[in-house]
């Protein structure tokens, strides 16, 4: 979330720095012209630049020998006076405006970090990161990304065309960072550092500040995986494991693959593959899966159920029984998909 908007001071500065040169290099040619080649050059624009800036450290020209000389100086202050002091004005507009903006900007941006609710945390600015913030944006889903440089934070916005997002630089395994992140409130985090022991740390912390924290973290190396999920982490995603997974599918199911990517990749109907959990108030609970009609109330596929004990039932019979804390795993565009998590929330 970049609240700088600088763009109208650089113009104005940009304005400026044009104006001065065109007074400095037009001031010494007029110099240059009214003494008809008597005056060095160099000793032209020392004249423009001590007249303008009236220093005052003594004329190298005589312009009282050379008829016309002193009106021109006097034009000159009078008229390159107005680009210096706009040049000034605008220069000391960029410091102090820049920075008042910066800071009430961050100001802001932490204000709305404090009220982030149900939210997920990303740490680290990568590539691994910045997928993730596409996915959170595309579905939706507040959230909030720590990192360290500045620098990848811009680079996200531009290079990934992600547009403004909430962020805190800092270290993501200090606890004072996750607590303004408002760890407290989260609903989980993405451990997405480069290094496994960065992740490690993250973790660990993470776990300490909010044990029912869902924290998905990242695993380069083979047997990382047992050690973050010892020390708190609820699942464990491998880039190469499931670059090799993808390579082996493109070969063996290209049609399936194909299916997958077109979910991710379109934007006008975003379609993803989402859970529903079935609450003790609403009025599908306490029927079977058959008399619940689904399609009716929403346009979603059911394509798999977990019931309360854990066990998972593939493509659900007529006759299964939605009982309270059943989990419908579901495809579907987002609003059909939210209409459903609505109803299963609330009694008819």
């Amino acid at each position: 979330m970049q609240f700088d908007d600088t763009n109208g001071i650089r113009r104005r500065l940009y304005a400026g720095f044009l104006g001065v040169f065109i007074t400095l290099a037009g001031g010494s040619l007029g110099y240059y012209l009214i003494g008809q080649g008597r005056w060095q050059f160099d000793d032209c624009l020392y004249m423009t630049v001590i007249s303008l800036t009236t220093v005052g450290y003594g004329e190298i020209i005589d312009v009282g020998a050379v008829p016309g000389a002193r009106l021109y100086t006097m034009l000159l202050i009078l008229l390159g006076m107005g680009v210096i002091v706009y040049f000034a004005s605008t220069v000391v507009a960029f410091i102090v405006e820049g920075e008042i903006k910066q800071y009430f900007g961050r100001k802001k941006m932490d204000k709305e970090i404090g009220k982030l609710k149900n939210h997920v945390i990303i740490c680290g600015g990568g590539t691994t990161g910045a997928c993730t913030l596409k996915e959170m944006q595309t579905t939706k889903t507040p959230f909030v990304v720590i990192e360290e440089c500045q620098e990848n934070i811009n680079k996200m916005m531009i290079s990934e065309e992600t547009g403004p997002f909430p962020y805190i630089i800092g270290d993501a395994s200090a606890d004072h960072i996750l607590v303004q992140a408002g760890i407290e409130h989260a609903r989980g985090l993405v451990a997405a550092l480069p290094e496994d022991k960065d992740n490690l740390f993250v973790v660990i912390s993470a776990r300490q500040l909010n044990p029912k924290l869902r924290i998905v973290s990242r695993g380069i190396e083979p047997n990382i995986a047992d050690k973050l999920r010892r020390v708190g982490a609820d699942a464990v995603v491998s880039p190469n494991r499931i670059g090799g997974m993808r390579m082996a599918s493109e070969v063996i199911r290209p049609i399936a693959v194909e299916f997958l990517d077109l979910m991710l990749r379109e934007t006008a109907e975003t379609r993803r593959v989402e859970e529903i959990v079935l609450g003790q108030g609403s009025h599908l609970t306490g029927k079977t899966f058959g008399q619940a009609d689904i399609r009716s109330h929403a346009d979603v596929l059911v394509m798999a159920a977990k019931t309360p004990s854990g066990e998972y039932v593939h493509n659900p019979r007529p006759e299964f029984p939605l009982n309270p804390g059943t989990v419908l795993i579901v495809i579907g565009m987002e609003h059909e998909v939210d209409k459903l998590r609505k109803i299963s929330h609330s009694a008819g």
